[in-house]
């Protein structure tokens, strides 16, 4: 019994080993490659979150950039405003001053055309008797020259020449006028200046609604500049109701200013033939014209000079001396040239 059994006992198989240590590799193996691609994806995701904190840190760098930018933006913005608030008071204050002084200028201004006009008027005065106590003299002179001529009959007769003078009368038709000053005569457009100053009043008129006075400036034309002036004026109308106060604009007056010094053609050129003077007379109807002249105190011996011409053409001739100074004026209260 004993030898049989001894042979029944077989030893272990080695398949059964290689069995267990191939299943112990397989499960190692497995184990490695989980553990490696568990690993893989931690440093992927440690990538990704390294990346991830730098672009945050970019954002926040950024972030703060564009705050620090949106401040000084803001900063500047305020300074601008305070800037444009202090401009805008200064233009206030400068515009305040600019109405002052305006307002001091017109009132200067006002009392100057007041006190040259009243000057005006004593000093076209007194040149006027000025020149009526000349052609008195002058009258008184040729008189007792006639008296000795005929007291001496055999004395040399010395003829004088002299312009017969007239009864002078008022001009009603075509006027045409020239300027005497320093030797020179100088065509003055006054009836085409009148005309346009005709035409603009109707539309500076309306600048009296804002306010009482306006002074206008028509021109240049022939070498002169026409300025005038309008004034809104009050008056008392009675009524059933009581008096009643009305505005209404009224024309103060204009002068003329050349637009500059000397103007016009000398003496002794615009007597030759082909002069301007000499082209404007000859266009001229003597029997239908009247050449008015204005007169500085410097010109007087011309003008008698062009009166003796004109007068032999057949023109009645006008003068209006005026002062050193004094320009050409014309106003509501003037009155019309006398022709002779």
């Amino acid at each position: 019994m004993t030898r049989n059994g001894r042979r029944d006992f077989e030893p272990p198989s080695q398949d059964s080993f290689l069995d267990i240590v191939a299943n112990l590799v397989g499960i190692l193996i497995i184990l490695v490659i989980i553990v490696g691609t568990r690993a893989k994806v931690g440093w992927v995701d440690a990538a990704r979150s390294k990346e991830t904190e730098s672009k945050f840190h970019e954002l926040q760098a950024s972030v703060a950039a564009v705050r620090d930018n949106a401040v000084s933006l803001e900063r500047d913005n305020h300074q601008l405003d305070e800037k444009i608030r202090v401009q805008q008071s200064m233009v206030g204050i400068r515009r305040a001053e600019r109405d002052r002084i305006q307002y001091f200028v017109t009132a200067v201004k006002r009392e100057i055309d007041q006190r040259q006009q009243q000057l005006d008027e004593s000093d076209r005065h007194d040149v006027q008797l000025r020149s009526k106590l000349r052609d008195v003299t002058r009258k008184l002179e040729d008189l007792q020259d006639q008296q000795a001529a005929a007291e001496n009959a055999e004395a040399p007769v010395t003829i004088i020449e002299h312009l017969p003078t007239p009864m002078a009368k008022t001009v009603f038709g075509k006027e045409v006028h020239f300027r005497l000053k320093a030797g020179r005569v100088a065509h003055v457009p006054m009836e085409e200046l009148i005309d346009r100053m005709k035409s603009d009043l109707r539309v500076k008129i309306e600048k009296l609604k804002q306010a009482a006075q306006t002074t206008e400036t028509i021109g240049p034309m022939g070498g002169f500049h026409l300025q005038y002036q309008l004034r809104m004026v009050r008056i008392s109308e009675p009524s059933r109701m009581g008096p009643i106060l009305k505005k209404f604009p009224r024309f103060e007056g204009f002068i003329l200013i050349p637009v500059r010094e000397p103007l016009g053609e000398l003496f002794e050129h615009a007597t030759r033939v082909g002069s301007q003077f000499r082209q404007i007379i000859d266009r001229l109807n003597p029997k239908t014209t009247t050449i008015t002249f204005w007169v500085y105190h410097d010109s007087f011996e011309q003008f008698h000079t062009l009166k003796r011409e004109l007068f032999e053409r057949g023109f009645l001739t006008a003068s209006w001396p005026l002062p050193e100074g004094v320009p050409i004026a014309g106003g509501p209260n003037g009155r019309r040239s006398a022709g002779q």
